[in-house]
């Protein structure tokens, strides 16, 4: 007897106590007195929602701050979890958390409930760079929260890292590389920064102080060999763990496997198709259902070229012999032209085709070449 297919479920929380200068998230700040009427939506749209014949294995809380969350509407949604989805014996139950939102005995509580993985938005070390951000941590204070984690029996924590901050110098992120690595955390996730239009730090002078590409892929490189040296593995482009402990939720995502979103602003892929819904967050709380947008009913040929997008974000690669099985094609013969042209950048085996080190941080145009073989 075949076991039944897993299924993630991600749970959008959108609450915050201070806005972020680069957060384009969906976000609201100074409404935490409506958390308890949002996990009342979130847990009229889990009934609403059933997933027959499939098997929880992640849930992931994201935000926003999931972190605000008393801990007693998160031991309700839990439960209703657990009432509306079939789970998995050893789930990954992963909440983000901002430092400057947690102690000791919120943390305690937070594992108590099942709790077993945090991911924690560190970003930088450095308290000039954390105010520039408007954290609202400081270097201290992200330290003293990663302890009480420990204190509090967690075993499993991920770290953000962004690099390419305004201001920043490769002094400034050596040090916040070598105290991530001090910490010794389960996985790392180092990404640079990204200036989104209508944050304060797009229209900001500090803008003018964003270092450049160059620089930031120079900072993303030396990030990367640092974090190698450390013992971390680079599993994907952005994403590095110690052997074993790589985020099961993310990779859902860069695997072409299904979850469902919960919440406002939060996205789906479920039966081969591709779904969000709106940043409604007075709608939702009204008891309104939220419309689907974004709807994709996702093709083969769709199928097939997302497979390459997000399979050579991985240190895996494409496996061949899945991509023979799904597409009918060998796609070492498809990109023999890209892999042979760009040679230095991609590993190829009788198993899996796989971007290099080097051929990650150049991995935008090369997966653009590997599409553009794929249409020909």
């Amino acid at each position: 007897m075949t076991e039944a297919p897993t299924l993630g479920v991600y749970v959008h929380l959108p609450f915050c106590k201070k806005r972020c200068t680069y957060c384009d998230f969906c976000s609201s700040v100074g409404r935490e007195d409506d958390i308890p009427a949002y996990v009342d939506a979130v847990i009229r749209e889990i009934a609403a929602r059933p997933a027959p014949g499939r098997r929880v294995d992640t849930v992931y809380f994201g935000g926003g701050t999931p972190s605000l969350l008393p801990p007693s509407e998160l031991e309700r949604l839990l439960s209703a979890l657990a009432r509306g989805y079939s789970f998995d014996k050893d789930p990954e139950l992963t909440l983000e958390v901002n430092p400057g939102t947690v102690d000791r005995c919120r943390l305690s509580e937070l594992h108590s409930l099942g709790v077993n993985r945090l991911s924690m938005g560190v970003q930088s070390l450095s308290d000039r760079a954390l105010s520039v951000l408007g954290r609202l941590h400081t270097a201290d204070g992200a330290r003293r929260a990663y302890a009480d984690a420990r204190d509090a029996g967690f075993e499993n924590i991920s770290l953000d890292l962004m690099t390419g901050l305004p201001g920043e110098t490769p002094e400034e992120l050596s040090e916040t590389v070598s105290g991530f690595l001090s910490l010794a955390p389960e996985h790392i996730s180092a990404y640079s920064l990204m200036l989104e239009e209508g944050t304060p730090l797009f229209s900001s002078p500090l803008r003018e102080t964003v270092p450049g590409e160059d620089a930031s892929a120079d900072a993303i490189e030396r990030t990367a060999e640092a974090l190698a040296a450390g013992g971390y593995r680079r599993y994907e482009i952005s994403n590095y763990a110690r052997p074993g402990l790589e985020s099961r939720h993310n990779l859902r995502y860069w695997r072409g496997e299904e979850y469902v979103g919960l919440g406002v602003a939060a996205y789906s892929y479920f039966e081969g198709v591709r779904f969000g819904a709106p940043r409604d967050l007075d709608g939702y709380l009204a008891g309104r259902p939220l419309p689907r947008v974004d709807l994709e009913v996702i093709t083969p040929s769709e199928r097939e070229r997302e497979t390459v997008m997000l399979s050579l974000r991985l240190a895996e690669g494409i496996d061949r012999a899945a991509y023979r099985r799904d597409f009918g094609r060998d796609p070492s013969e498809l990109f023999s032209s890209v892999t042979s042209r760009y040679r230095e950048f991609f590993t190829v085996t009788d198993t899996a085709i796989a971007l290099t080190g080097r051929g990650m941080s150049v991995s935008n145009a090369l997966i653009a070449e590997c599409l553009s073989a794929l249409d020909r």
